[in-house]
């Protein structure tokens, strides 16, 4: 080192970055602990029905297409969960998935009751009907399985009970028995 290299100004270490490198150092500032950490969180989620160092993957990849993608729906990102999972997962545990991943929500796109009544509404905590509809969708199968296999939709009703606006899904199991879910959507009705 010659006498005036001290002098010299030095490289800031993030400026000899890749464009990638700088992207993941973003988004897991510990490195390959917050992409297991997150892969951990996404297994439970997916109740281990997909294999620990899948759930990293899917973790780190989701939350990177995210990132990068300015036009990417939920849709299309909860679709491709979907996709690479192999159709194992159902449609709420997909949506509890991207919602831990997207930072969209805490988690809690619902609250309340059990929706057995109007009076235990399951209240939905969206504001635009988009994601209201998607996380009564994903309340049914998280509670009651996949749709269209473990129970179908056989009606839907809008009333209006105390100043709230419920919907009403009535769904048929394959033994035959109904059951209607009363869902509060007054945060999100109208708006899209």
């Amino acid at each position: 080192m010659g006498l005036f290299d001290a002098f010299k100004k030095k490289k800031s270490p993030d400026k000899d970055l890749t464009p990638m490198q700088a992207m993941a150092m973003t988004l897991f500032p510990n490195g390959h602990k917050d992409i297991v950490d997150g892969g951990n969180t996404v297994h439970q989620l997916a109740k281990k029905k997909i294999p620990s160092e899948q759930s990293q993957k899917l973790f780190a990849a989701i939350k990177s297409l995210i990132f990068i993608s300015e036009s990417i729906s939920s849709e299309e990102i909860r679709a491709k969960i979907d996709r690479d999972t192999n159709g194992v997962l159902s449609q709420g545990e997909i949506q509890s998935i991207y919602l831990f991943i997207s930072g969209d929500s805490d988690g809690s796109s619902y609250s309340g009751g059990d929706g057995a009544s109007a009076d235990k509404a399951v209240v939905i905590n969206c504001t635009a009907s988009s994601k209201g509809i998607s996380a009564e969708y994903a309340y049914l199968e998280q509670h009651f399985g996949r749709r269209d296999q473990d129970w179908t939709l056989t009606s839907q009703m809008q009333l209006n009970s105390d100043g709230k606006n419920l919907d009403a899904l009535e769904i048929r199991f394959p033994s035959g028995e109904t059951r209607t879910i009363y869902f509060d959507i007054s945060q999100f009705y109208g708006r899209f």
